[in-house]
This record gives structure tokens, sequence and C-alpha cells, in this order.
């Protein structure tokens, strides 16, 4: 597993496993389910969980031959929300579960109106490299943050790239600096509640 899936929020230790639809708390009487989130008809079953794989990419043939949601990765908590990353099928999907109302929205795409990342390929944009209770750091590849704003600005007016570069001069001032051979970046964003 990922070191990433085991973190704080509150004083609470937290982890998951990419496998499993369940998010749970660690406290002094042990191991507790504190979210499970309700996959339906699309859950895991435990015949493919528990089955023998010669390698793991058979295990992913057969969630997605079943139709079955997995991989759920880059989850992120507020006080108020569950951000999280899943794949279903072939495909890459963002969801943002509601703890107070149990909603969940999920979506295969992404727009981020700040750094225009990847618009569509939600994979690329929700690699979490880190966090704290109230930030979450991305891991974006430089050549990624160049093609992206590039491409934003061949395809907005001129009136939608002043407005842009208006909000968002320092991401242009970090583009100026940038070449495709440069490490990958980190990008701190605040979430709110």
């Amino acid at each position: 597993g990922e070191i990433m899936n085991l973190y704080t929020i509150n004083d609470k230790v937290r982890f998951y496993t990419v496998f499993r639809d369940t998010i749970y708390s660690i406290d002094e009487k042990g191991v507790v389910p504190e979210y499970i989130f309700d996959n339906g008809r699309y859950h895991l079953g435990e015949n493919i969980l528990y089955n023998d794989y010669n390698e793991v990419f058979e295990f992913g043939d057969a969630c997605t031959k079943a139709g079955s949601i997995w991989d759920i990765r880059y989850l992120y908590e507020t006080m108020n929300h569950l951000i999280f990353h899943y794949q279903y099928r072939n495909d890459f999907y963002t969801g943002l579960f509601n703890k107070e109302s149990g909603e969940t929205i999920t979506s295969n795409t992404f727009f981020d109106d700040m750094i225009r990342m990847s618009e569509g390929n939600t994979h690329e944009m929700i690699s979490i490299a880190g966090r704290t209770e109230r930030s979450v750091f991305l891991k974006v590849p430089a050549v990624t943050l160049i093609n992206d704003i590039k491409n934003y600005r061949q395809r907005c007016n001129d009136t939608e790239w002043k407005e842009y570069a208006g909000e968002n001069p320092d991401i242009l001032a970090l583009l100026d600096t940038l070449t495709i051979e440069d490490n990958d970046i980190l990008i701190e964003f605040f979430l709110k509640d």
C-alpha cells in the first residue's frame, strides 16, 4: 500500500487500503470502520478480492470485467468532506463525499480554474504527495503544467487570457522559469470545509 493511506485529522488516526471501500480509525479500542462507501452494484466482491492472481494486472482485469469500483487512492479528508480518486473500468474518477449528508458526487473530469491542469484527466491532477490538517500538496510534472497552460492559452480568447493572467500572476511567473526537463512541482492547495 501507499504511505499516504495513513493520515491524521483532529488527532484521530485513519487509514484505508486501495482495494477496500472502508476508511478506518485506529484508537485504544483497536481498528474501527469510520466511513464506508456504498458502491452498490459496483462493490468489489470478495470472490474477486481473494482470488489467486499471478500479477496485479490480472486483478485489475478481473475488476474491470466485473464492473467494480476499485483502486481508491489519493484520499483527502476535510472537516465536512472526503475527496478521493478511484478507477472504474478503464477510467479514473474523482469523488466528493459529504460527511454530513452521506451524498457522493463523482466525475471523470476535473476542472481547475487556476492552473488549468489536464482538464478531463483526473489521474494527473489528483496526485497527492502530502497533506497537512488544512492543505494538500499535489505533485505536478513540469511538462504537464507547461503544456496545459499553453493549451489553455490557445483555446481561450484574448479577454479570457487577460482575466486569467490577472488572477494568476504567480503561476505565469513560474511558467516563465520552467523547462520540460525540470523536476515535478509541488503545489499546496488550501481546501475549504
